[in-house]
């Protein structure tokens, strides 16, 4: 069994969420045995009659898949994926359609932020979001204020596709003036809903352009590595040469104090400009 990313279908230009779960997954090589089978629950939905995009480079493509809650049973041919047929299986002909995994958008204000895109209500917006075939959303400015409201729409029954929240650890303004530690109440990767998750903390550098730094280098130092001791992923906006040799420097520092405590985990939100030295480093 494996865990179900984000599937969608491909229904001309609109795509339509099919199934939801939380981590990205890679389909088995081979269907299931037919012991396998006859041991294994009944799935919720298997799909067949199409294309199954399975994102395997040894098997890109398979004619069914089937689906128990969150979670990834077989997937290959009809024959094989049809064993786990169960009496209350709801069985989707794709009608030579393809299953797709969903897209996830890594960096967006759009909920937030949405007042500026013309729309009052997250509802709509959230719509257009889903028909273009996104299934998880990474906010990247998500106070308190806003932490509330996804967790409201949540509940309400409004937000359809997954949010990655990141929490802002100060403003972004001239001062960088701290918000305080008001994310502590929370914990990296925290499920606030089945809809809404705790991603990690954005970070500030700089502003207007750089021209004003917000750190100096040894305080940025020692909170990245405080943070990520603490299983925070940080989102360090930087758009200059400057801030991104304090960012580097601040990952670097950690990576000497702990050998491995950013591996995977460095976000560079922006980085518009880069030296041919600081990319050898990145």
């Amino acid at each position: 069994m494996r865990r179900l990313g984000s599937f969608v279908l491909a229904l001309g230009s609109v795509w339509l969420a099919a199934c939801a779960g939380v981590a990205p997954s890679r389909a088995p090589s081979t269907g299931p045995s037919a012991s396998q089978a006859a041991n294994a629950e009944p799935a919720d939905i298997i799909f067949i009659g199409g294309t199954v995009l399975t994102m395997d480079d040894a098997n890109p493509v398979a004619a069914a898949i089937a689906l128990r809650g969150d979670s990834i049973l077989a997937v290959g041919s009809e024959a094989e994926v049809l064993k786990y047929r169960g009496g209350a299986t709801l069985v989707i002909d794709l009608k030579g359609q393809i299953l797709a995994p969903g897209f996830i958008d890594s960096h967006q204000h759009r909920i937030g932020d949405r007042s500026r895109l013309g729309y009052t209500d997250a509802g709509p917006l959230l719509g257009l979001a889903i028909q273009q075939g996104w299934t998880t959303i990474n906010e990247l400015y998500v106070d308190e204020g806003r932490l509330n409201e996804l967790r409201d729409l949540d509940g309400a029954g409004i937000l359809q596709l997954r949010v990655n929240a990141y929490l802002p650890v100060m403003e972004n303004s001239p001062e960088g003036r701290s918000l305080g530690d008001w994310y502590a109440a929370y914990k990296p990767g925290q499920m606030l809903s089945p809809h809404v998750r705790v991603a990690g903390l954005k970070v500030f550098t700089d502003y207007d352009n750089a021209t004003i730094l917000l750190w100096k280098q040894a305080d940025l130092n020692a909170f990245v590595l405080k943070e990520h001791r603490d299983g925070w992923q940080l989102a360090i906006k930087t758009v200059s040469t400057r801030s991104l040799e304090m960012v580097l420097s601040a990952f670097e520092s950690a990576g000497q104090a702990e050998a491995g405590i950013v591996t995977s985990r460095a976000r560079l939100e922006h980085a518009l400009f880069a030296t041919p030295g600081q990319i050898a480093r990145i």
